[in-house]
């Protein structure tokens, strides 16, 4: 009788796991949500709406899949540069593409997520339209704490990132580095969220005029980017905001190393780019 209960038991749990974990998976979709378009973005004359479906992008022979924003950010980063980018997704239940140029895509995007960390979410959206900025971040921060191991490592980090980004929208820089840290320390996404991660918390010591912790962590940016690719357009750009730091120090020699630096990887990885006409420019 002991050793039937015992196994009755051992099915219960089982079936409640299982279903736990299947709900969990069906929180999270592929793919990036839009939230915003800019106005005059190249999202905006390519005709992408709020609400949107990023999944997907192509630019000639080279294509990517979009699971995150993240993923998004990096895929503007690194692919704009170099020609036309023709964003694939739905608009509803229909296929969509958009061609997006080299220029600003303006796009501000979420996870597909739904019920429990969509509401949750939600809930840090209406917190910091009542301009509660913290309660908002820590509606987020706590969200995080949700996630478990069904879900990717990124989504984590993502709602500790977008507490940042509140913060740093906001212009209150200590908050948004601090909270960079955060999502940092948790660890485990993977160098190209690191590298982006470390360059948000680089440019919130900019902002402060703060030039030693801003160069340590475009470097730290650096050495996670390299993981990835010896050369990409992440580097260059790092370098020439380290052209910037070491020109606001008063460093002229350093600043033209660095802007040299950056103008090679361009010209090397996305000739005749607006890119380019930066780093010449500066």
């Amino acid at each position: 009788m002991n050793l039937r209960r015992k196994m009755l038991s051992a099915i219960v749990l089982a079936t409640i796991l299982m279903a736990h974990a299947s709900v969990c998976a069906e929180d999270l979709k592929p793919g990036a949500v839009v939230e915003k378009v800019a106005k005059n973005s190249q999202a905006e004359k390519a005709g992408m709406q709020e609400g949107d479906v990023l999944l997907r992008w192509v630019r000639g022979d080279a294509k990517g899949e979009i699971e995150s924003p993240f993923d998004l950010s990096q895929a503007e980063t690194e692919q704009a540069p170099q020609g036309t980018v023709t964003i694939e997704g739905l608009r509803g239940t229909e296929k969509q593409s958009w061609a997006l140029g080299p220029s600003s895509w303006g796009i501000t995007s979420r996870p597909d997520f739904s019920d429990r960390l969509l509401a949750a979410y939600r809930e840090g959206q209406d917190l910091a339209k009542a301009e509660k900025l913290k309660e908002a971040a820590r509606r987020w921060q706590d969200a995080s704490k949700q996630i478990d191991s069904s879900q990717p490592v990124w989504l984590r980090v993502w709602f500790l990132s977008r507490a940042a980004d509140l913060f740093a929208g906001a212009n209150q820089w200590q908050e948004a580095g601090n909270s960079y840290q955060n999502a940092i320390q948790a660890g485990g996404a993977g160098p190209v969220i690191a590298a982006q991660l470390l360059r948000s918390l680089a440019f919130s010591y900019q902002k402060r005029n703060d030039w030693s912790n801003a160069e340590k962590y475009y470097q730290q940016a650096i050495a996670e980017s390299q993981k990835s690719s010896p050369e990409n357009l992440t580097i260059a750009a790092i370098l020439n905001e380290l052209g910037r730091i070491a020109d606001s120090r008063g460093d002229l020699s350093k600043t033209e190393d660095y802007l040299r630096q950056s103008l090679a990887m361009r010209e090397k990885l996305a000739p005749e780019s607006l890119d380019v006409a930066r780093s010449i420019n500066d």
